[in-house]
């Protein structure tokens, strides 16, 4: 799940037993899903939009946890594609 992949991407930034992560990829999909299931620009997509921004808040706290000037660190957001509201 998504919740899962964030989890994970945590714990390996967090884990200073090997010096830290090097690369983390994270992929959500919960916000395309809901788009498709439910109309895109729909209330419950803004939702998952929601819930998408709280997990990457998570990750960012993670990273300035383990580097708080972001000396080491680059994050990529991107999204493969958009769509047109219904």
């Amino acid at each position: 799940t998504d919740a899962a992949c964030i989890d994970g991407a945590i714990s390996a930034i967090r884990d200073n037993s090997r010096g830290g992560a090097q690369l983390v990829v994270v992929h959500q999909a919960l916000v395309d899903e809901v788009g498709h299931a439910s109309g895109w620009g729909s209330e419950a997509q803004l939702e998952a939009m929601k819930t998408l921004d709280t997990r990457v808040a998570s990750l960012v706290e993670a990273v300035e946890e383990v580097d708080p000037d972001w000396d080491e660190s680059l994050l990529l957001i991107t999204a493969y594609h958009g769509a047109i509201p219904d």
